[in-house]
């Protein structure tokens, strides 16, 4: 609440409504309607009546639907990175470790489909070509980790060249988790000129 808002209230004698943890109850609400029903069918009015609060109150958290949906993606997409990072630090081959890898990033991928298939703004992928290059990093730290551990460092300098191929085969149906398990198994074969220094 601003403090003009306040300020207002003060004077009339009027007590807003504080609602404990109103931001993070919103969010929940809108993410449980943003996966059961998809991107068209969130409103700001079915999320206030949700939460039991005015449509007004939603825009004082969120100055709009594309930044509340973009609020729960990025929280998610953390929550991604953050367990693709805890798989490559527990992995002791490169097929599972990489594999595991591409089974997080699909499975984030999976949840966001039908929302960015519905999406009516900008087009999704422009907005994802600005920041690929800061997603392929990110994906590609966890990638280093796992080439390190499996004993590979000959492959660290082609992590982002991996972390690529993996965002590729997440969003591209045609590709998927196969094809990158081709491409794992391909990295990990014997190699003559790696035996032989």
């Amino acid at each position: 609440m601003n403090a003009f808002r306040t300020i207002a209230y003060l004077r009339e004698g009027i007590v807003p409504k504080l609602i404990p943890n109103l931001r993070e109850r919103i969010l929940e609400q809108a993410e449980l309607l943003l996966r059961s029903e998809g991107y068209r069918a969130l409103s700001m009015r079915e999320l206030a009546r949700r939460c039991d609060v005015s449509p007004g109150t939603i825009y004082n958290h969120f100055a709009d639907k594309d930044e509340l949906v973009a609020t729960i993606t990025l929280a998610d997409w953390g929550r991604a990175i953050e367990e693709m990072e805890r798989s490559a630090r527990e992995a002791t081959s490169l097929v599972p470790g990489l594999t595991e890898l591409c089974r997080v990033l699909d499975s984030f991928t999976a949840r966001y489909r039908r929302v960015w298939e519905q999406y009516d703004g900008a087009p999704v992928t422009g907005y994802v070509a600005r920041f690929h290059r800061e997603l392929r990093t990110q994906v590609a730290a966890p990638i280093g980790t796992v080439v390190s551990r499996c004993g590979r460092d000959d492959l660290a300098e082609a992590a982002e060249v991996i972390a690529e191929a993996l965002l590729a085969c997440s969003v591209d149906p045609e590709l998927g988790a196969q094809q990158f398990g081709k491409l794992a198994s391909a990295l990990d074969a014997p190699n003559p000129a790696r035996r032989n220094p």
